[in-house]
């Protein structure tokens, strides 16, 4: 048996339909309702007994449950609650039921910190000091699993995704910029919009993970090599469905990341698209999700 952790979140979803698609067997451990074809079983992984009596009979964790970079800012101690003790609940019961294959969803927040003139991969080394709580959290998570993989022989695979959007859901500036084109209240970019992302569609983050299933431990940026400002995203949403945007220079943009290479993914025959061959599908997506919900509201007389 496969789990997913954090199995109805958007990443996790994904990956659940895939393996089914795939006649695996799978399990999604949530917190919260979702809508795959198999129901998810509710598991708090911050519950050391829920998470211990559910690991029987699970050859393989992907372990995605965790905060959002929002819930951090927020409630940075429930978040950091979620992933660290989370993580560590997770290991120690596979310790105890003997589960050997374990994949963590990391962050490219782990390369906070590093100022965007550089270049970094997997090996570069993390600025504990200057990163934000979010990625911090990860590293801690990240640092667990390798101590577990050494004394345990835990056969892990870390996965840094990068920020993820697709058809579905997209808490980045996609989702917001695509949201508020289609509802023609116009695309607002701060500053001068040079704020650069890798953006990355959660299908390849999925295709990183299948990957996973059966690679040799080791760590991986499943980040696209593709490098779009803020004020590109807005430029290519005018050009291809004629969204309005405007430009705010007195508002200042938040700090660019460093380039993040997946060379070693890629290395892996991980191949990632381009956004200008997906950001279709993701306004479709949108698109149908305003029109369900609009005919969903209740009526008035």
């Amino acid at each position: 048996m496969i789990v997913v952790t954090g199995g109805n979140g958007f990443i996790g979803r994904r990956l659940v339909q895939d393996l089914e698609t795939r006649n695996q067997p799978v399990e999604a451990w949530d917190l919260f309702p979702g809508n795959n074809a198999r129901p998810s079983k509710q598991v708090d992984v911050r519950n050391a007994l829920q998470v211990m009596e559910a690991m029987a009979n699970v050859e393989c964790i992907y372990h995605l449950a965790g905060p959002t970079a929002g819930l951090i800012r927020s409630s940075p101690a429930e978040a950091c609650s979620n992933q660290i003790v989370g993580t560590f609940n997770i290991l120690d019961a596979m310790v105890h039921h003997k589960v050997k294959r374990f994949v963590l969803a990391s962050s490219f927040y782990v390369y906070e910190g590093i100022t965007e003139e550089s270049s970094v991969n997997e090996k570069t080394p993390l600025p504990g000091l200057t990163m934000g709580i979010f990625g911090l959290s990860k590293v801690m998570a990240e640092r667990a699993v390798h101590v577990y993989a050494q004394r345990y022989g835990i056969e892990a695979v870390i996965l840094r995704f990068g920020s993820a959007y697709g058809p579905g859901s997209s808490s980045n500036a996609i989702g917001e910029f695509v949201r508020d084109g289609l509802k023609q209240q116009g695309i607002q970019v701060w500053g001068k919009g040079n704020r650069k992302n890798q953006y990355t569609h959660v299908d390849d983050l999925v295709a990183g993970m299948n990957l996973a299933l059966n690679c040799s431990p080791m760590t991986l940026n499943l980040i696209s090599p593709q490098i779009t400002t803020t004020l590109d995203l807005a430029q290519l949403l005018s050009s291809e469905f004629g969204f309005q945007f405007s430009m705010l220079p007195d508002r200042v943009e938040a700090p660019s990341f460093p380039y993040m290479s997946s060379h070693a993914a890629q290395r892996l025959d991980w191949t990632p698209r381009k956004l200008e061959d997906a950001i279709h599908q993701v306004v479709d997506a949108a698109q149908a999700e305003i029109k369900a919900a609009a005919i969903d509201e209740p009526q008035t007389c």
